[in-house]
This record gives structure tokens, C-alpha cells and sequence, in this order.
């Protein structure tokens, strides 16, 4: 059996995982403490115990074990677990709860799940099936369109996104590094090379704003989608311009 145990948060990582725990007499525990994914022993051999507890009494552990060696090669610990020992001998298989007591002062892990007596010892849970399925309802994304580096000028065509599935563009994100000032900041959607109608604004000072449009426009597989800006600040006429689109899927 593999643990690995990220200090910081003080549950096993990966995240989730189930060691398998066979059952059938020694078993050999691989224990490594992660510090930023950094493994590390820990400071001047502190003690370690592995306890495994039932479901129904998270209370009173059904076996501990604490006979921990360090393995600084590995900067790691190993230990043998004896499956046929102490509490752990008159189950057949279970789910355990399980968790680590280490350090001086001691410290506990977050609970873990442990497959007793289930297929051979790794890190790993046994297979579980994944079924994938589609959302209901419709799905939101944002779409990058283009960029317009340097100071800001209008009427000039800028970006390109080639639609790949039937969807509408509900409005659009703006933000610039230099902000619009004395007047506000007019982005239009080009569709096709045409100007669309659907315009949506950067208010003059500030650097970022979303704009949802009355009605969507709807876009087909292939349309190329770019953005001309119509109006800029009329002090200032802000630089370094970035447009995505808010895009629902049809």
C-alpha cells in the first residue's frame, strides 16, 4: 500500500484515491509526507502511526500500527502491516476509514477510505465506472475574439474566430490596459466581414466591463466573428484593447 499525503491540506493526494489494502498477512506500507508536491521526512524522526477504524465507531481504531522505519532514500517511510493481526483478522473485507498521527506535537490526518481485502496493495482504487453526460440545459462559455495592441483607433477590423458549432453570442467582455477617458469606448461584432449591430461598451476610466445584448446573435458553423471599434476616448483613447465573447451552445 502507496501514501502519500500532502501536509498542507493533510489528505492523501491524488485527491479521492481509495489504497487497496489486501488482505492475506504482511503487506509492505510505503508512507511519503508532500510538502508543494516537495517530499520531505520529517524533523528529527518523529513518530508516525497508521490507524484503521469501521465506519459504524470512528472512535476506537480496529488496528494501529506504528512501526515505521525512515527510508531516506525514498524520503519516505515503510512499514510492514500484518492484515491477519490485532482487529483486522476477523474481517473477511470492508471499507475502512483510516487515518495518519504524526509529528511532535502530533498531528492528525483528514480521514481516508481504505479497500480491505480487496485486489493487490498500490495506490490506486479498484476500477469504477464513468459515465459522462451531457448538462441540461444550455452551455455557457467565453470565447476569445480578437486583441488590439497599441493605442486604440476606430473603424478598424480586428480578431478572427471561426465558429466550429451552431451557437448564439449573447454579448461581449471588454478590458483594456489603458482605460477610455471623456467619452466611452464602442466596440462593434463583425459577422461574415459586415457590421452586425450588436455593439457593446467600455465606459469611459474604466479598464473592463461586460455588455449582455438585448437579443443574441446567432452564429453557424464556419462564420468568422471579428470586432471594430467604433469609438474611442475622446481625452485619452486607451491602448491594448482584449475582446471575448459570452457564447451559448445551441
Amino acid at each position: 500500500m502507496k501514501l502519500f499525503l500532502d501536509t498542507a491540506s493533510r489528505q492523501l493526494t491524488p485527491a479521492g484515491v481509495a489504497p487497496n489494502l489486501p488482505r492475506g498477512g504482511a503487506d509492505n506500507v510505503f508512507l511519503q509526507f508532500l510538502t508543494a508536491n516537495v517530499a520531505a521526512l520529517l524533523p528529527g524522526g518523529a513518530p508516525i502511526a497508521l490507524r484503521f477504524y469501521l465506519p459504524s465507531d470512528l472512535g476506537n481504531p480496529i488496528a494501529t500500527f506504528n512501526a515505521f522505519t525512515a527510508s531516506p532514500a525514498d524520503l519516505g517511510y515503510v512499514a510492514a502491516v500484518d492484515t491477519l493481526s490485532g482487529g483486522l483478522a476477523v474481517l473477511d473485507r470492508a471499507t475502512l476509514f483510516a487515518r495518519l498521527s504524526y509529528g511532535t506535537p502530533n498531528v492528525d490526518s483528514e480521514w481516508f477510505l481504505v479497500n480491505y481485502g480487496v485486489g493487490t496493495s498500490g495506490s490506486g482504487a479498484p476500477a469504477t465506472q464513468i459515465v459522462l453526460s451531457t448538462p441540461a440545459g444550455p452551455v455557457n462559455y467565453v470565447q476569445p475574439i480578437g486583441q488590439f495592441g497599441g493605442r486604440i483607433g476606430v473603424n478598424q477590423t480586428e480578431g478572427f474566430w471561426r465558429v466550429k458549432a451552431a451557437c448564439n453570442l449573447l454579448g461581449l467582455q471588454i478590458s483594456a490596459q489603458d482605460a477610455p477617458t471623456g467619452a466611452n469606448l464602442l466596440v462593434e461584432v463583425v459577422k461574415g466581414g459586415v457590421a452586425s449591430g450588436k455593439v457593446a461598451t467600455l465606459t469611459a476610466a474604466q479598464k473592463s466591463e461586460e455588455t449582455v445584448f438585448g437579443a443574441p446573435l446567432a452564429l453557424a458553423i464556419g462564420d468568422v466573428v471579428q470586432f471594430k471599434v467604433t469609438q474611442v476616448g475622446s481625452t485619452k483613447a486607451g491602448s491594448n484593447l482584449d475582446v471575448k465573447g459570452i457564447v451559448t451552445l445551441l
